[in-house]
């Protein structure tokens, strides 16, 4: 029930065109899980800023429970294998899940 309000809820908003389900409830984020998954976040995104195959505002990131929710619309299928082997690597990152898109100029 919550999960499909939460869905109804987001098709609601204004500007919506796709709306993607990776919804998990459970139980409260801990204070350690909290911590683990700012870390997982703060090292991918200084890996990437400092990668000049990457354009790191290509992509929004989001970090729960140890998995790495990556959005975003890159240029090159390369800049996001690179992006994705990098999100795989960082120490904690349980699994990485891309909505990512590539357009090509």
């Amino acid at each position: 029930e919550g999960r499909r309000k939460l869905v109804e809820n987001a098709w609601k908003a204004r500007g919506v065109d796709q709306v993607i389900d990776e919804i998990v409830i459970g139980d409260k984020t801990s204070i350690g899980q909290g911590f683990a998954d700012a870390r997982i976040d703060a090292a991918l995104r200084s890996k990437l800023i400092v990668n000049d195959d990457v354009k790191s505002g290509d992509y929004k990131i989001a970090v729960s429970d140890g998995a790495v929710f990556l959005l975003g619309a890159v240029r090159s299928e390369r800049s996001l294998t690179q992006t994705l082997e990098i999100a795989r690597a960082i120490s904690g990152a349980r699994r990485v899940v891309s909505h990512v898109i590539v357009r090509p100029l």
